[in-house]
């Protein structure tokens, strides 16, 4: 089952990675400014770090433990 995975866990580690150099550059580039939140809200999202809020959605499960889904703790 790993090893199936391992191609797609590549390509997730990739766009990490781009994504971590773009946010390095981009401190780099503004270091010593005063950073303005929107500026920076925008900069993220046009290399699709942030992402639009989407609509609201609920996740049933089944077939849980009563004591899982009834207390909170280090299960969780």
């Amino acid at each position: 089952m790993a090893h199936e995975l391992t191609p797609k866990n590549k390509e997730l580690i990739q766009i990490r990675e781009n994504l971590q150099k773009k946010i390095d550059s981009w401190h780099i580039k503004n270091k010593g400014n005063e950073i303005n939140l929107e500026e920076y809200k925008k900069f993220l999202k046009e290399i699709d770090y942030l992402k639009e809020v989407g609509p609201d959605f609920k996740i049933k499960t089944s077939n849980v433990d009563v004591e899982i889904t009834s207390i909170a703790g280090p299960q969780l």
